[in-house]
């Protein structure tokens, strides 16, 4: 086993040499280009977002009814928000619900 210096320069070589057979390879195949990137979903609106505060208030006062119908109603507004949909999920624990939480 090579250490040092040795080692070092055994490295470099077999990086050069393997930089040589890639440089003479054909260039017949070409990698393929960047897929353009997904649509991003549009973010929820401030109606949403003040409803998603207004839950996370009430349910911070213990308010676990008042506060479930914000989540709804974040949600509602913007159904893909998995923010809003794990706290209301945790307001349903919290009231008992388990099966609705899952």
């Amino acid at each position: 086993m090579r250490t040092g210096f040795a080692a070092l320069a055994a490295a470099a070589l077999s990086l050069s040499a393997a930089s040589a057979l890639a440089a003479a390879a054909p260039k017949s195949r070409r990698a393929a280009a960047p897929r353009p990137a997904a649509p991003r979903a549009a973010a929820p609106d401030a109606k949403a977002n003040k409803d998603l505060a207004a839950a996370v208030r009430l349910y911070h006062r213990l308010d676990l009814p008042g506060a479930l119908e914000r989540f709804d109603a974040a949600i509602e507004a913007y159904p893909a928000w998995k923010t809003a949909a794990g706290y209301r999920a945790a307001c349903r624990w919290t009231m008992g619900d388990q099966g609705g939480a899952v």
